[in-house]
């Protein structure tokens, strides 16, 4: 077996794999990233880009936030009622 081969070993079978909680830490980041990079893009369409600032992305960021999770508890709730 060739130096190459045994390194792509080592690296596929001895890589640790993210934990669950790793994983979704990482996946909060990612919508964490898409809800502000929505919200820039909604401010900067209502107000340009001279109009626009941190401080309102931000606000905008957290409403779609606190409405997302607003609709994912009603969905557990919908399903919890429905499977009880």
């Amino acid at each position: 077996m060739t130096n190459y081969r045994l390194d792509e070993l080592r690296h596929r079978f001895y890589t640790p794999r993210m934990t669950n909680a790793q994983e979704r830490k990482a996946q909060e980041r990612q919508a964490r990233r898409r809800r502000i990079q929505e919200a820039a893009r909604t401010v900067f369409a209502e107000r340009g880009y001279g109009g626009a600032s941190i401080e309102l992305i931000a606000r905008a960021a957290r409403q779609s936030a606190a409405l997302e999770d607003l609709r994912a508890d009603l969905v557990e709730q919908l399903l919890a009622d429905d499977a009880g």
